[in-house]
């Protein structure tokens, strides 16, 4: 996808917003082929979908807008997604887990899709984790995360807010991920300076609230 045509995509979605509606993100993937974009609301709530020329993970439940097609009937498409889909609101658990990815590499952790796990592969199950903590005398230990942190992951992996590397199916945070990330911050940066240091590195646990 060449700029010219990355730069018209992203003048039609600011041509269709509401005044109520922000966007937060708009970003291109290493490839060119596709564009990622993140829009909020007054409600805090945030919606993100993908234009591009290929399909996705069947894990990301995020609508594709094929480039392909003419830019009328994308623009028109995204209009009515917008309008019909269900918004996902922004909550403390989210910011909580983002909190977590975002600041774990201070603790020799690192997030990983179990995509080698039995109760994964071939099935209809949902995307199942694991945490992997490197001491500074080599060795390395392996947990799994808490089932409070886990269904935290699999909102915010299917919402495109965070994927996993092909290399080493390490978990990150999305370009979508941190513009949420920040645009919502305020909202929950009180409890999050709070709970920060009671969080158990070892065992990611969402805090109850």
């Amino acid at each position: 996808m060449d700029i010219k045509k990355q730069l018209e995509f992203k003048k039609y979605i600011y041509d269709l917003l509401k005044e109520d509606e922000t966007l937060v993100e708009f970003s291109v993937a290493g490839n060119q082929k596709s564009i990622y974009v993140g829009i909020t609301n007054n409600q805090s709530e945030y919606i993100c979908f993908r234009i591009s020329d290929h399909k996705t993970t069947q894990y990301y439940s995020n609508r594709t807008f094929y480039s392909e097609k003419s830019k009328k009937h994308i623009k028109n498409e995204i209009r009515d997604y917008i309008n019909k889909t269900q918004w996902y609101k922004c909550i403390y658990e989210d910011m909580y887990t983002l909190n977590c990815i975002k600041y774990m590499e201070y603790r020799n952790l690192n997030l990983f899709l179990d995509v080698n796990n039995p109760l994964f592969i071939g099935t209809n199950n949902g995307l199942l984790f694991y945490q992997e903590v490197k001491y500074s005398d080599g060795i390395v230990e392996k947990n799994n995360v808490s089932k409070s942190m886990e269904k935290s992951l699999r909102k915010l992996y299917s919402t495109g807010i965070i994927s996993e590397h092909n290399a080493d199916n390490s978990i990150y945070i999305t370009a979508v991920g941190y513009a949420i990330y920040d645009y919502f911050f305020k909202n929950f940066m009180n409890d999050l300076i709070t709970d920060f240091d009671l969080i158990n590195w070892r065992f990611l646990e969402i805090e109850k609230r």
